[in-house]
């Protein structure tokens, strides 16, 4: 995955069946900076949006503890002042770093998005059911993590055993749209057992034979673009630390799958 450093919504997604071919032309220049360095202003641009998570540094003014929770307030070179909450593990981090450092640093970096888990609801309709990765992951039957795919079998490292038949758990990609724009959101096993009331195993098996007897392969079964697409559902998603540190991948993951109507009476 490839990404701007910028408020553009450019992106660059690479999959197992990407062609690449190289640029001989020299304007074609892609930016190799990891940061992007921006003024107070384009943080009120940026608020309430997710496409770009920021960091933020400056003087430390006032700082005031409220049980698991810590308020601190920052001021930058320009004077602007930003009110920040830190929770839970984040703010536990902060206070146990501050107290190692010291009465002579001066200098002190307070890792917000990194380590702080983000929810938001997003109201969208399910454009597609994304075919460029399997919408299925193999599973221990054991401890239900990912094994690692050998020549003739799979091999579960937390089991430390090989498995001949892993089981098979849901993992789908969905873009979906909104009056914003477009996103890709992940949704696991649980939420999507719950939306068509069949075990991934069970969905694989019907498709293979399906497969079999029709001549136009689709690698989407049918039972999924019948449930999801076209349809607009009211979704829980979660951003976590994979999400916008690496910056290796912009999509978010689906926690739940709400009622439109309660979504838009308590949130919207």
């Amino acid at each position: 995955m490839y990404r701007v450093v910028s408020d553009s919504k450019i992106m660059i997604r690479f999959f197992y069946n990407t062609y690449i071919k190289a640029v001989k032309e020299e304007d074609y220049v892609i930016p190799k900076h990891k940061f992007d360095f921006s003024p107070y202003p384009t943080l009120e641009h940026r608020r309430l949006k997710f496409d770009v998570l920021s960091d933020v540094y400056g003087v430390l003014l006032n700082e005031t503890k409220e049980g698991n929770a810590t308020s601190i307030e920052i001021q930058d070179a320009s004077e602007n002042r930003i009110k920040l909450k830190l929770w839970g593990q984040c703010s536990t981090i902060y206070n146990q770093q501050k107290a190692n450092l010291g009465d002579e640093c001066k200098l002190f970096f307070i890792v917000v998005t990194s380590t702080l888990d983000l929810y938001c609801y997003c109201l969208a309709e399910v454009k597609e059911v994304m075919s460029e990765l399997p919408w299925y992951n193999p599973s221990c039957p054991d401890c239900n993590k990912k094994p690692k795919k050998g020549i003739h079998d799979f091999f579960c490292e937390k089991c430390n055993k090989s498995i001949i038949n892993p089981t098979l758990v849901y993992r789908l990609e969905l873009l979906v749209e909104d009056s914003t724009g477009t996103i890709i959101l992940t949704m696991f096993n649980d939420e999507v057992k719950k939306m068509t009331k069949q075990e991934a195993n069970t969905l694989y098996d019907a498709h293979a034979e399906q497969d079999d007897n029709d001549e136009d392969y689709n690698p989407v079964p049918s039972l999924l673009q019948n449930v999801f697409e076209g349809k607009i559902f009211a979704f829980k998603l979660k951003i976590d630390s994979f999400n916008h540190d690496n910056r290796r991948k912009q999509t978010f993951t689906i926690v739940k799958v709400l009622d439109k109507m309660s979504l838009e009476v308590d949130y919207l």
